[in-house]
C-alpha cells in the first residue's frame, strides 16, 4: 500500500518502531564508543606518564572491546555492559615480562600436565629412586623430544616437587599461570559460542543446525566447566 494511503495509526506505529530500533542501536554501540574514547584519551596520558605501560594498556583495551562485541551476540546488552564495566574496573593488563607472558603460561601449564600424566604411574609404582629416575628420564625424553640425562633429574620423592624443580616453577607461579590461561581460554570459548550461534541462525540446513547445536552443547557441558575450575 502506498505511504499516502496508509492509515495514520500505521505510520505512527512504524515511526515508533524506527525510534525504538534507533535507541537500541545507539545503546548497543555506546559501550564500544566509551572503550574507544578510553583508547584515544587514556593511552595518550599513559604514553606521557609511563610509556612502558602503553602497549599493555592498548592490548587490554583491544581485548575488552572484542570481548564486549562477542558478548552482545550471546547475552542481552545489559549483561554484556555489566561484563564490560567489571573488566574496566579490574583493568587486568597483560603481563609481558620474561617468562610471565600468556605463551609462557600456556607452556608451563601444558608441560606440567603432560609430564604429570606420564610420570604419575612411575612415581606411584616404583619405589627405588635410581630405577624411577631412569624411567622418568625415558618418559620425559618421549614427551619433550629431547634426550634427558638421568643424572640431571631431581631426586625428589613427591611428583609435584619433582616437576617444580625440573621445570623451574613454583606452586604459586603455576597457580597464577592456570588462572590467566583460564581467563584467556574462557574468552576464546565465548567467541566460539557467539560465532556458532550466529552460524546456526544463518543456516537453513537442518543437518548443519543439528551439528552446530551438538557442538554448542559439548562446549557448555565439558569445556566451560574445565576452564571455570581455575577462574579466580
Amino acid at each position: 500500500m502506498p505511504a499516502s494511503k496508509r492509515p495514520k495509526s500505521a505510520n505512527l506505529h512504524r515511526s515508533r518502531r524506527r525510534a525504538v530500533a534507533s535507541h537500541h542501536s545507539f545503546r548497543d554501540v555506546l559501550p564500544v564508543t566509551v572503550v574507544q574514547a578510553l583508547h584515544d584519551g587514556f593511552l595518550s596520558v599513559i604514553k606521557k606518564i609511563n610509556p612502558r605501560y602503553a602497549h599493555r594498556a592498548e592490548l587490554w583495551l583491544k581485548n575488552v572491546a572484542e570481548g564486549f562485541r562477542y558478548r552482545t551476540l550471546l547475552d542481552s546488552t545489559e549483561a554484556a555492559t555489566a561484563w564490560l564495566i567489571e573488566e574496566l574496573r579490574a583493568a587486568r593488563l597483560p603481563d609481558l615480562r620474561h617468562d610471565k607472558s600468556l605463551p609462557d603460561d600456556v607452556r608451563h601449564v601444558r608441560m606440567h600436565w603432560e609430564l604429570a600424566q606420564v610420570l604419575e604411574p612411575i612415581f606411584r609404582k616404583v619405589s627405588s629412586i635410581e630405577t624411577r629416575t631412569l624411567q622418568a628420564a625415558e618418559a620425559i625424553s618421549r614427551v619433550t623430544g629431547k634426550k634427558v640425562n638421568p643424572d640431571t633429574l631431581p631426586r625428589e620423592k613427591a611428583l609435584h616437587q619433582f616437576l617444580h624443580e625440573y621445570l623451574g616453577t613454583t606452586p604459586v607461579r603455576l597457580s597464577v599461570a592456570r588462572r590467566r590461561v583460564s581467563r584467556h581460554v574462557s574468552s576464546d570459548l565465548t567467541r566460539a559460542v557467539a560465532l556458532l550461534k550466529m552460524a546456526r541462525k544463518l543456516t537453513n540446513d537442518p543437518s548443519r543446525k543439528g551439528r552446530i547445536t551438538k557442538a554448542l552443547t559439548l562446549l557448555r557441558r565439558r569445556a566451560f566447566p574445565l576452564v571455570n575450575r581455575y577462574k579466580p
